[in-house]
């Protein structure tokens, strides 16, 4: 199981969004993240549930 933690910089490039949306994100409890002290990471696997959660399907 992978458990490598991203922090809120690293996970904002990665879907292509603004540090103030990811922290949106968290305080609407939108994505999945741990707090340690003042720092806030996110589980790989749980972006890629945020992800698949956020799909948008093309007919």
């Amino acid at each position: 199981m992978n458990k490598k933690l991203l922090n809120l910089e690293d996970v904002a490039t990665y879907l292509n969004c603004s540090k103030s949306t990811m922290y949106r994100y968290v305080k609407e409890n939108r994505i999945s993240y741990i707090r340690r002290g003042r720092r806030l990471l996110f589980r790989e696997t749980d972006i890629e549930v945020f992800l698949d959660n956020h799909r948008i399907s093309i007919h």
